[in-house]
């Protein structure tokens, strides 16, 4: 198995510094099971996640709320000039975030 780098200035270290000495007393093991990416459980995010990108869960909130008035704009019988529109900035900006991940 390939070991890792901690970074000690990560928000998941911090946490774990912080509460080291409480967490020998008490048990906190948590089994939340495997991330949740449909239903009511997909805004569930895991302690370590949420602590080392804080601001991720309220982006991806953003965005689902993006997509959502996007879906409502673009229904059948829009104008196909506004269909367009939607169409070309969307695959611009898949095409952007491909880049970006492929980096």
């Amino acid at each position: 198995m390939p070991t890792r780098t901690v970074q000690l200035k990560s928000g998941s270290f911090l946490h774990l510094a912080r509460n080291r000495k409480p967490w020998v007393l008490v048990d906190h093991y948590e089994n939340p099971g495997p991330i949740q990416f449909f239903g009511k459980m997909k805004s569930n995010i895991p302690l370590t996640l949420s602590l080392n990108n804080q601001n991720t869960g309220e982006l991806l909130r953003k965005i689902e709320g993006y997509l959502a008035q996007v879906r409502s704009l673009c229904r059948f019988g829009t104008d196909e000039r506004q269909l367009n529109i939607a169409t070309i900035s969307l695959d611009a900006l898949i095409r952007t975030l491909q880049v970006y991940n492929q980096n």
